[in-house]
């Protein structure tokens, strides 16, 4: 799922082309993301993958690298599917 996020963000900030490792362990002001392309972000992954993201999350400032964004969303795509098992 984790691959998933990662290239919904590549397209969602146009850069289909963007270094993985970079997206691993870099951070989002490398690949240019400020705070009104951040909101971007998470409006589309919400729509994408039909979560909801605790507004404590949307501050970009929030996350160490990006993968700890990743798999924060990761986190709440699992306990959705969790949750629709039961």
């Amino acid at each position: 799922m984790q691959e998933e996020i990662i290239n919904a963000i590549k397209k969602i900030i146009g850069m289909d082309n963007i270094d993985e490792l970079l997206l691993k362990d870099g951070y989002f002001s490398d690949i240019d993301v400020d705070s009104i392309l951040f909101i971007q972000i998470v409006v589309q992954l919400e729509s994408v993958f039909d979560i909801e993201i605790d507004p404590e999350h949307l501050i970009v400032e929030h996350y160490k690298t990006i993968f700890d964004f990743v798999e924060y969303i990761n986190g709440l795509i699992e306990a959705k599917k969790s949750k629709e098992q039961k």
